[in-house]
């Protein structure tokens, strides 16, 4: 039987001619059945070393209010929170990755939260921003392919948190608000203008921190500030799903 190691010896000729031409749809399709393929494929996991940029991401409770410099007028709505939903929120760490062969225990269920980034990309408005591609090279089905983007783990979170506010009739933003998603790898561009097309579609203040900074996602009036100015509280059960 023919074995496929990469998406692009997946696809016919034709489809890998005309990938980047098709609707979104037809393209997460397409890579959902090449993750589907892998995943009956147990004996060739070993054939896929793990990424050395993997990364994780959690959600920790807001623990400092901002100084009056960085205070606005959309940002001091009073707090109403459930208290066991904002814990659920706080609950489950996202680990970047497909998860072709599971997910690792301990971790939030990657394929699923992965494939749900990929279908928000056209619903938020979001425009793939590609990395190591000069703009005028005709894109090429590798690595830095945009679809690898839907795993990295920030955006995982982001989904697993919108989730788990979308079983409830409340007010999301305030939920939002109340939280800041922590990830271990300096966030990419593409993950970036990811969190600033999804905070405005979601109404809301998102706070991200990555080793360099802390984001907050949506306004442009808001900078980037250095991470050592703002603590968070940490949960020590996080790892629970």
């Amino acid at each position: 039987m023919t074995q496929y190691y990469t998406f692009q010896s997946f696809l016919t000729s034709k489809q890998a001619e005309v990938f980047f031409t098709l609707d979104h749809s037809e393209q997460i399709n397409l890579f959902d059945s090449y993750l589907s393929y892998l995943s009956k494929q147990s004996a060739d996991a070993s054939k896929f070393t793990s990424s050395a940029k993997v990364s994780t991401c959690f959600a920790a409770k807001q623990s400092l209010q901002f100084g009056s410099k960085f205070r606005s007028k959309n940002l001091i709505e009073p707090l109403n929170c459930e208290e066991e939903l904002l814990q659920s929120l706080l609950c489950g760490i996202a680990k970047s990755g497909f998860g072709a062969w599971g997910t690792e225990n301990g971790y939030l269920p990657q394929k699923k939260l992965a494939m749900m980034v990929a279908n928000h990309v056209e619903l938020i408005g979001h425009t793939y921003v590609l990395e190591g591609r000069r703009k005028s090279a005709f894109p090429q089905l590798n690595s830095r392919t945009f679809p690898f983007y839907w795993c990295h783990a920030e955006k995982q979170k982001l989904m697993d948190v919108r989730e788990k506010l979308s079983r409830k009739a409340c007010t999301h933003s305030q939920y939002w608000q109340a939280i800041i998603l922590v990830v271990d790898r300096v966030m990419c561009p593409d993950c970036i203008a990811f969190a600033k097309r999804f905070a405005i579609y979601e109404k809301a203040m998102i706070t991200i921190e990555d080793p360099q900074l802390i984001r907050i996602f949506p306004d442009e009036e808001w900078k980037a500030i250095q991470c050592l100015t703002r603590p968070v509280e940490i949960q020590p059960d996080n790892r629970t799903s």
